[in-house]
């Protein structure tokens, strides 16, 4: 009988570079259980890569053949990484280049991304593999998301000294470095949108870091980065919220910081549109992250404000008059810009003629999740078919 393999959403030939001499790491479980394990126990599900159609492990041993060619170069890389920071200026594009195809592959993989897979399915364990070889199979997406980091993004080599950097279960994690809308089938932070940033772990002491907009200033192109503490603190931030269930980190003390802090976890998120056909939308999209707080204050605002403004201003209130928050400044001086923040994002939510948020139509953006298209009728997934009930129910309700 053949046994089914521990198999690991996020190799062992890269946990090493988290780990401490006895190739063992701090983990991080649901923000709530702390405690030091092998790497060998650690970034793993039992029978997370098996489906019904398929024979036992073989998901897994087709990635076991890949890391096994991929590994050594990645190895490679570590070493140019620490023999050159402290020499040289610029970063070794041609080793991430060759490796990128590689940690693409294992963000697609990643635990993070299976579980958004199936996040709200009747049938998480098939229909995460189904998803899953959809976007592997033929090497095509993989391609395609690779060539928009490498030519759509800026480069930047981050150090941490001091061996503090965390993983998380996403692989990459990624960022919103400005709020853009709010979408129902997208994240801001998805890989092909302006105002974004990917941070890929190489070791606990190295990050590639690839970005486009308004990225933190000590971020510096296609330059080795040696960070403060403070700054390897913000950049473990980000990392950590990217965490659905685990994260890993050789020290302790970042890992303790952010359970205490309650960073990270939530799940994805689940959105329904009904169309003026009749038709009907369901998606699962990543969580939202923004890098800066004051974009995080303002992407959960954002609604409250533009409401706020139709409401109490527009046609109202003229720049010099006094605001109608209660702050007693004049208007153009208080909330003034917020609001035309609010416009010109509810603008361009209007004029879908123009792409407004990809990086450049020569590149593709990361695909969404989209769970359901179609009559409610053929609705497949029970919570949705009683989500929208509900909805209808209280749709018919407020007519009345």
């Amino acid at each position: 009988m053949q046994v089914t393999k521990k198999q690991h959403y996020i190799p062992q030939g890269i946990l090493k570079h988290f780990s401490d001499d006895r190739k063992k790491v701090f983990e991080l479980y649901n923000n709530s259980y702390l405690s030091k394990k092998e790497i060998r126990d650690t970034m793993f599900q039992n029978f997370v890569y098996e489906h019904e159609d398929l024979p036992k492990n073989a998901i897994e041993n087709s990635f076991a053949r890949i890391e096994n060619s991929f590994i050594p170069y990645h190895d490679k890389l570590v070493d140019t990484l620490e023999a050159d920071y402290l020499i040289s200026q610029e970063a070794p594009l041609e080793g991430i280049n060759e490796l990128m195809m590689f940690y693409v592959l294992l963000y697609l993989r990643s635990g993070a991304l299976l579980e958004e897979y199936a996040a709200y399915s009747d049938n998480p364990k098939s229909e995460r593999i189904e998803r899953l070889i959809k976007n592997l199979v033929g090497n095509v997406y993989p391609a395609e998301l690779t060539n928009t980091i490498l030519k759509g993004y800026e480069i930047s080599i981050l150090v941490d000294e001091t061996e503090m950097f965390c993983m998380s279960d996403q692989f990459f994690s990624t960022v919103s470095l400005k709020f853009k809308n709010k979408f129902s089938n997208m994240s801001n932070r998805q890989i092909g949108f302006k105002d974004t940033m990917i941070l890929i772990p190489i070791s606990s002491k190295f990050y590639v870091c690839f970005y486009d907009g308004n990225k933190p200033k000590y971020v510096k192109p296609k330059s080795y980065c040696i960070l403060t503490e403070e700054q390897t603190h913000e950049i473990n931030v980000a990392i950590l919220k990217n965490s659905y269930s685990k994260s890993v980190c050789m020290k302790e003390l970042p890992l303790e910081q952010n359970k205490a802090k309650e960073q990270g976890i939530r799940h994805p998120e689940h959105s329904m549109v009904v169309f003026q056909s009749g038709d009907i939308s369901i998606n699962t999209t990543k969580k939202e992250i923004e890098f800066y707080s004051s974009e995080e204050k303002f992407s959960k605002d954002y609604l409250a404000s533009f409401s706020e403004y139709k409401d109490k201003y527009e046609g109202k209130v003229k720049r010099n008059d006094l605001c109608h928050c209660g702050s007693r400044k004049k208007y153009k001086k208080c909330c003034l810009k917020i609001h035309e923040r609010c416009i010109d994002i509810f603008h361009k939510n209007n004029n879908q003629q123009k792409d407004w948020y990809s990086i450049s139509s020569k590149y593709i953006v990361e695909e969404s999740i989209e769970v359901f298209r179609g009559p409610p009728e053929e609705i497949n997934n029970s919570r949705d078919r009683e989500i929208f009930e509900l909805l209808k129910k209280r749709k018919l309700e407020r007519m009345r």
